[in-house]
């Protein structure tokens, strides 16, 4: 009986709640949506899932689904999301619902959460859709990003690194593809400034969950640094994204071992060998090596 608008902003809220970039990151597309009119209202919000009117609507109703269970809980305390599906198994419809347990109409309710995102989300709507701007217009952010990529092309990087940090004053969030951090970070590489790239590259590591290329440069980075701490955390954030690759295995076990860190060494070298690599010899043998380390005498003899 639970509409599924409210099923999935809690999966999607739980999950941003469990880790660092984990349920949508901020993106263009959403905040373009939003300040269009282009996403539904929360007494809709469930037709944006069913019957969607554009082909990125059902994705963005994810994740505006999340931020009206924040604003709820936020507002309404940790207890309204249990109350709201008890009303639910109760047999009760939505607008019965949010009058029973939010004290409010369904209208209400609406524009509360407009006036939420409005205040959290200001800096990013004004940046991408001005107020009063015509729809579908370049607001600041897309604007600067396009005159530091002109800048970039013409070999002007100071002026590009300087437009670049303009855009992401306006957007801080963004962890999008070749936004402003990543080509920051690019810029402090290419100039040797391994820390100024570390701080840029990890405004996309900790805000966008599927950031494979971004968390392969973090480790690099950070494996110059001599952080194998720092370098550890950006492995485990690649495993998370694609577990099957027994090279980023083998940097994890070795930067593990190298922090005494045995128990996370052996589950890496038991996931090289579950990979079944080409020399299983090399394979067993690492793993018994991390065995000994960890004082797990007779499996490693076996």
């Amino acid at each position: 009986r639970v509409p599924r608008w409210l099923s999935e902003g809690i999966s999607v809220a739980e999950e941003r709640r469990a880790r660092s970039g984990w349920g949508f990151d901020e993106t263009l597309d959403f905040f373009d949506a939003y300040a269009n009119g282009k996403l539904r209202p929360v007494s809709q919000l469930n037709e944006g899932f069913l019957r969607p009117r554009f082909e990125a609507e059902t994705i963005l109703s994810y994740n505006l689904a999340s931020l009206v269970c924040e604003m709820i809980e936020s507002q309404w305390g940790a207890a309204a999301l249990p109350a709201m599906l008890k009303g639910y198994r109760e047999g009760l419809e939505t607008p019965e619902v949010f009058l029973k347990v939010l004290k409010v109409t369904p209208d209400s309710l609406d524009k509360a959460f407009d006036a939420y995102m409005k205040k959290r989300y200001a800096l990013p709507l004004a940046a991408i859709a001005p107020k009063g701007s015509p729809p579908g217009t370049a607001g600041p952010f897309v604007l600067a990003m396009r005159k530091a990529a002109d800048l970039a092309k013409d070999g002007k990087t100071e002026e590009a690194r300087t437009e670049l940090l303009r855009a992401q004053a306006m957007f801080p969030d963004y962890a999008g593809p070749n936004g402003a951090a990543w080509q920051l970070a690019m810029i402090e590489k290419e100039r040797g400034n391994i820390k100024a790239a570390v701080d840029q590259i990890s405004r996309i590591t900790t805000r966008n969950g599927t950031a494979f290329e971004a968390n392969m440069l973090e480790a690099d980075l950070r494996e110059q640094l001599g952080d194998t701490t720092g370098m550890k955390r950006a492995l485990e954030r690649v495993i998370w994204i694609n577990p099957y690759d027994p090279a980023v295995h083998v940097r994890l076990a070795v930067a593990s071992t190298r922090t005494r860190d045995f128990k996370r060494a052996i589950l890496e070298r038991r996931a090289i060998l579950a990979l079944d690599p080409a020399d299983k010899l090399d394979a067993h043998y690492e793993l018994a090596r991390a065995l000994i380390d960890g004082g797990e005498f007779a499996e490693a003899r076996r």
